[in-house]
Order: C-alpha cells, then structure tokens, then sequence
C-alpha cells in the first residue's frame, strides 16, 4: 500500500504546474418547438427564414420538423432556432403536388409540441384533414402571426416567381402571406380547444387584385415524403 500511495505521489507532483480546463460546453434546456417558430438556414451565402409547420413522423418513425423548401433548400442543409442547431434538412420536395421538407436530426434538447400558442388550440394527433369551400382556416407563420380566413379554391396550381416551377392541387385562401412565413401552419375544422392539420403555408401571390395566401395539402406531403403527423 505504502509503494502505491508513493508512486501516486510522485506521478502527481509533475502536475503541479498543469492548469485544467473544466469542459465550457453548455447544457442545452429542453425547449418545446411549435408551429410558427421561426426557422433559419444558409445557402449560396445568404441566410433565410422560413416557419415551422408541424411535427411529424417519417416513413421509418423518426420525429421530424415540416416546413416549406421552395427551390433554396437543399437535403442536409442545417436548420437553426435562434443560434442553436435545430437540425438538419432531408430530401426537399419543390414541385408537383408538394412545397414540403422533413427537419430531422432533431438535437437533443428541442421537445416537440401538439399545442399551437396563440390560437391555443392542440393538434390532433396521427390525423389531419381536407378542407372544402368556405371551410375557415387557422394559419399561424412566423411573420403575419395567426389569421383566421376562408378557403377559395381547394385545387389551385402556384406557379413560382423567378422559377419555371409549378405546384399543383394547392388551396387558396383569402388570408395573406409574407416573406417568413412560408412552412408555417394550417390547420382546420375539429374543436376550439382541438384542431387537425390541414397543410402547411406555401406562399403568397395575387388573386383579382387581392394578396392571397397558398398552402401544400398535408395529405399530399404524407402521400410524397411518407410517414404520418406527430
């Protein structure tokens, strides 16, 4: 016993000299990520903006982020709350029926939510819905807020400024869109306390003179991306 406290000793006093340095990497809190919060990423050197949607499942189970691509995103692009990495973007979608991408790699520490602040009401969840004529919906993207406005037209093509690309089977609706609030929320019909996913926003553009506001139907994203809503 004596031999090894000695040797410890010995070891131990070459040290004296040696500053440690505690591990400076923070603990991150659990922070719940709902829809409407404002989502960040870069690409070709400029940064943009764009709104969660809603949570979701992908075709293997795993917890993922919907949001609007449009043609800037590209699959593994990081994604940004605030200064924190939120996450990681996977195959983008721009085009046919969809303007759609899943954000997974959630990092530890982000928690999902059924509950949209605001309009506070809960998503149904492993459902959603479709939306006819005159049916009011609930829209809530990081920009405009939320707004409560009426359906127009449930199979509507959106033909892309600046780009050759269009999006068919979209909804058009009397609410308005600004640049942010693209991926943003859209939900329909159910309860006051309770209401179900219907799509997430896609744009904004004129209609007989008036800013209207576009979204991608969930259930065409489900049909294209796979999985099922959180």
């Amino acid at each position: 016993m004596t031999f090894f406290l000695q040797e410890i000793s010995s070891r131990a006093s070459s040290f004296n000299k040696v500053n440690v340095i505690p591990n400076c990497e923070r603990a991150m809190p659990y922070v719940s990520v709902g829809s409407g919060t404002m989502l960040t990423y870069s690409s070709l050197g400029q940064k943009y903006g764009v709104s969660a949607g809603y949570w979701a499942y992908d075709s293997v189970g795993t917890l993922v982020m919907v949001t609007a691509p449009h043609n800037v995103m590209s699959a593994q692009t990081p994604v940004f709350v605030g200064n924190e990495t939120f996450g990681v973007s996977g195959p983008p979608c721009f085009g046919g029926k969809v303007d759609a991408v899943y954000i997974g790699g959630i990092r530890s520490g982000f928690t999902p939510t059924r509950f949209v602040s605001g309009w506070n009401f809960n998503l149904v969840s492993k459902s959603y819905t479709g939306l006819v004529v005159g049916s009011t919906v609930y829209c809530k993207g990081y920009v405009s807020g939320c707004q409560s406005e009426t359906v127009l037209d449930t199979n509507y093509t959106a033909r892309y400024q600046g780009t050759d690309i269009i999006v068919k089977d979209c909804v058009l609706t009397s609410a308005k869109a600004e640049h942010g609030d693209s991926g943003g929320l859209v939900a329909g019909n159910g309860t006051s306390s309770s209401r179900y996913v219907a799509g997430i926003i896609s744009g904004g553009g004129m209609s007989n003179g008036e800013p209207r506001m576009i979204y991608t139907k969930a259930g065409n994203i489900i049909t294209t991306l796979g999985g099922s809503i959180y």
